[in-house]
């Protein structure tokens, strides 16, 4: 584990946690990340939610749990293609959908992010591009 876990303290002390294998370097880029992008919202509906690899394994089981929990038009949902079963079920669902080869569209008027790479060999290099694109918004704004 790291030596500052910060936040993933608690959750790292039982070395039975499936977060204990995710939080170690090199992992630790290829995990998904919340990432707090703007300060600013409105009140009256929930700030906006992207999640990239959306049509993927792990983005589209996230988006389809926050579906039940929150406004679905307050979702985004970054896709590698927008006509996959996955991309089709998300926009049934009410998720605005993305093209992931225009990162900066992607997190565009977003307020988090939940930042999950391809389960790829080239993993850590794509959970490096989508980092460094939340950071260009989030600097952008």
């Amino acid at each position: 584990a790291p030596s500052s876990p910060g936040w993933a303290g608690p959750l790292l002390a039982s070395s039975s946690c499936w977060l204990h294998e995710l939080i170690r370097p090199p992992c630790l880029l290829c995990m998904a990340l919340l990432f707090s992008l703007f300060s600013s919202s409105s009140a009256a509906s929930p700030r906006p939610l992207l999640v990239t690899n959306a049509d993927g394994a792990e983005g589209f089981a996230v988006l389809t749990a926050l579906v039940s929990a929150r406004d679905p038009s307050s979702l985004v949902g970054c896709v590698d293609s927008a006509g996959s079963e996955n991309s089709l079920a998300l926009r049934a669902l009410g998720v605005a959908l993305r093209p992931a080869d225009d990162l900066r569209g992607c997190f565009s008027g977003v307020s988090f992010a939940l930042l999950a790479a391809p389960l790829t060999a080239d993993r850590a290099a794509r959970a490096s591009e989508l980092i460094a694109a939340a950071v260009a918004a989030r600097d952008e704004e």
